[in-house]
């Protein structure tokens, strides 16, 4: 078979569990050199472990792969510089970067705190924005490279206890969707991967926050959803993340992936289902007349209690 990304050279953040494992594995197998990036944190933040780096290299190793286990705390501006720059001048250039790491702390939004909000946008969304500038530098100075920013379908799709875990995702789309205009000129393609429930430590921990909440009066459909979900291997968003490195894909750029075990997928994120329009400023009391038989006839609210 065909070595598709033969002498290439890949970076994978969180490579060390999960979808970002199978990224790192299966980049490996067509032929790039991964580094192997992942601090070995716990899904709230706390603690470092080198073992599942390590165990990754491992199989990668056995497989007649190349890898570099690599321990760094990407979420950091410079540690995550010092990381791509190392790879840089060690082999002189980087051609993927695949943005995997992340971590939760599952909250409703009135009962999160500072620290709460803030790791999960320190590391999710400013850690990979880091991670994503880092590399975008040395791309358009050799003009050329893929990056692949994973997001989530949580950032598609509204689920209670995830208010900074969705905003994080969001932020995410965002920047990459600017980064693929800017960069995309110097041969650099940005793609965004939002992944429905697939088998990981996110995931997993998502449907047991779910289950406990099936009777709690907050609750919304997408968590309802999640606790009956039966997680799909990492494998399709594997190959899919390194079909989007090959040279056939060098077009797609700037698009949003949604997969969900062996379904891929395009989201319409800018939906329009109904407009309205005059010729001269609109009043309140035209809005209070018109908005409900026209703009938001036949749109289903998220429910509230008017009191």
């Amino acid at each position: 078979m065909p070595s598709y990304l033969a002498n290439k050279i890949a970076v994978v953040t969180g490579g060390g569990r999960g979808i970002g494992r199978a990224i790192a594995v299966r980049l490996a197998d067509e032929g790039a050199t991964v580094v192997v990036n992942d601090s070995g944190a716990n899904l709230d933040g706390s603690g470092t472990s080198r073992a599942p780096v390590d165990d990754v290299a491992k199989e990668i190793a056995s497989r007649k792969g190349k890898a570099i286990a690599d321990y760094t705390d990407a979420s950091g501006y410079g540690a995550s510089k010092r990381m791509i720059d190392g790879v840089v001048k060690r082999y002189g250039r980087i051609d993927i970067l695949v943005n995997s790491f992340g971590n939760a702390r599952p909250k409703l939004l009135v009962e999160c705190g500072q620290e709460d909000l803030d790791l999960l946008i320190d590391v999710m969304l400013k850690g990979k924005l880091y991670c994503t500038q880092h590399a975008a530098r040395h791309m358009v100075t050799q003009g050329s490279g893929r990056i692949i920013n994973l997001a989530s379908s949580m950032g598609l799709t509204p689920m209670t206890r995830r208010v900074a875990y969705a905003a994080a995702q969001i932020g995410i789309i965002g920047f990459s969707n600017v980064a693929a205009i800017e960069l995309g000129p110097y041969g650099v393609n940005v793609n965004t991967i939002c992944p429905g429930a697939t088998a990981s430590r996110l995931t997993e921990d998502a449907i047991r926050i779910a289950r406990a909440h099936l009777n709690h009066p907050i609750i919304s459909a997408g968590e309802i959803a999640t606790a009956h979900h039966t997680p799909a291997p990492p494998d399709d968003i594997a190959t899919f993340t390194a079909y989007l490195c090959t040279e056939a894909a060098k077009n797609n750029n700037g698009q949003v992936f949604h997969i969900a075990g062996s379904t891929i997928g395009l989201p319409d994120l800018m939906r329009r289902p109904h407009e309205i329009w005059q010729g001269k400023p609109w009043s309140v009391e035209q809005l209070i007349k018109d908005v409900p038989s026209t703009l938001m006839m036949g749109v289903t609210n998220v429910p509230t209690q008017n009191r």
